[in-house]
């Protein structure tokens, strides 16, 4: 995987539920249960890489499962009341 990562950037498979049969029968058991839309994302970040995506707002609720290495998590406690409208650059 290190070598995909060219001059040490992040790999972002966005979806993956639709590929591995396993993570597709958990999103749907999960959408029958909740009633609410599931995705499987993976990121994959060379040790000594660039930040992946450095910090940034997520528009939906978000569960971050690490599987291996280390990483520093940064919680912001600062909110926008119009999170979205400033990354568009609407300010």
């Amino acid at each position: 995987m290190s070598e995909l990562c060219g001059n040490g950037r992040t790999l972002i498979f966005n979806g993956i539920h639709r590929y591995h049969q396993g993570l597709g029968s958990t999103t749907l058991g999960l959408f029958q249960e909740v009633g609410e839309s599931i995705s499987f994302n993976a990121y994959f970040s060379p040790a000594g890489g660039n930040l992946g995506l450095g910090s940034h707002y997520d528009p939906q609720e978000v569960c971050i499962l690490q599987i291996a290495g280390e990483k520093e998590w940064r919680i912001a406690h600062e909110r926008s009341e119009y999170p979205i409208d400033k990354l568009k650059g609407d300010e």
